[in-house]
């Protein structure tokens, strides 16, 4: 069984005013605690990293993340402060952002300050295990195409300056602005991946690898592939359900390979931006078809697509069961509407909040 582990943002907010706000005293001391994982700081000074150590179940992610959401939450609270797992910040300041005091982030602030100054964004990595890294690109290769469903799963970011943008990952759309994002092109192996990623390098748009933003990757670090297409998740059960459906699709590819397909960089780009548009709540570009699917009918399908993987790995029963409720639910972006519609930005806040414990 292949193992998996979550990377995941949040924002540090005023409580009174639901500004992004810079922690003090307490909430700098978290990484002292006792926890399975780690915590690190974010692009934003605003902003609070937690990475999962290596899980093998969800008990195992719901745990952990579970564990330090409740810390942060209570720290939070001591300095007058909210956390809230959110792909954006709906309310923000009109000064520019505070960065991280880091060299490197420093340093891509001055590279592209005009983004840097607004990018109060935050997303979710998941990291799966994997024996070698052609097996990475295998994964990498059959994921292509699903990435635009999982962002519509993951879509929580549709509020921005206060209003909503009419897009469900806001996120995505900011991204955009990046050198070099979206849906990485296909490799013929990790050779061509290692070439390709070098010139990448080599131009004077990018300052180092972390730098080149496609929605997946394999990671320097550890023996994984690394998915960076969703938004940060308000419930920890959200996080860890994209973890699952990422761990099936990769021990699909890997333990059940199928002939690849070709797909067109340009119809893959189109769903992409397709799904950050609509998120769960809209008509869906399916790659397979060039035709637009509904939501129900496509999650249907990649349910189906993993079932083997799933059964392996125990997780069928679970992964279907919450991927109803999320049909009945909605995704993140659903969540904040309606609240957003029930009471206005304070209710939204609320609601992100609440779940966050969730």
């Amino acid at each position: 069984m292949n193992t998996f582990g979550v990377e995941e943002e949040f924002f540090l907010l005023d409580r009174e005013t639901g500004l992004p706000a810079v922690p003090r005293g307490e909430l700098l001391g978290l990484g002292t605690h006792r926890l399975e994982g780690e915590i690190q700081k974010e692009w934003l000074a605003c902003q609070i990293e937690f990475a999962t150590g290596v899980c093998q179940s969800p008990q195992d992610g719901l745990d952990q993340l579970r564990t330090f959401r409740r810390k942060l939450a209570s720290a939070a609270q001591t300095e007058g402060l909210m956390a809230v797992g959110l792909g954006a910040v709906p309310a923000i300041s009109t000064e520019t952002a505070t960065v991280t005091d880091t060299e490197r982030y420093q340093r891509i602030a001055q590279h592209m300050p005009g983004i840097a100054a607004e990018h109060y964004l935050s997303g979710q990595h998941i990291h799966v295990g994997i024996e070698n890294r052609e097996d990475g690109i295998v994964a990498m290769n059959a994921l292509r195409p699903w990435l635009p469903l999982l962002l519509a799963i993951s879509a929580n970011s549709p509020y921005w300056r206060a209003a909503d943008t009419g897009f469900a990952s806001w996120r995505t759309i900011q991204y955009r602005r990046w050198s070099v994002q979206g849906i990485p092109p296909a490799f013929k192996d990790s050779r061509d991946y290692d070439r390709r990623l070098g010139r990448v390098l080599a131009s004077d748009v990018v300052l180092d690898s972390g730098h080149v933003g496609w929605a997946m990757r394999l990671s320097e670090n550890q023996p994984t592939v690394e998915i960076r297409v969703a938004d940060s998740q308000m419930r920890a059960a959200d996080s860890v359900l994209l973890a699952l459906l990422v761990r099936g699709l990769v021990d699909q590819a890997v333990k059940y390979p199928s002939r690849n397909r070709e797909f067109d960089p340009e119809f893959l780009d189109i769903a992409f931006w397709q799904a950050a548009k609509h998120g769960l709540d809209g008509p869906l570009l399916n790659p397979w078809t060039s035709s637009t699917t509904s939501t129900e009918a496509f999650l249907q399908t990649l349910l189906t697509h993993i079932e083997p993987a799933l059964r392996d790995t125990g997780d069928y029963e679970y992964v279907r069961q919450e991927l109803e409720e999320t049909v009945r639910r909605g995704n993140g972006a659903r969540r904040q509407r309606q609240a957003f519609a029930q009471g206005s930005l304070s209710e939204l806040l609320q609601l992100a909040r609440h779940e966050l414990e969730l």
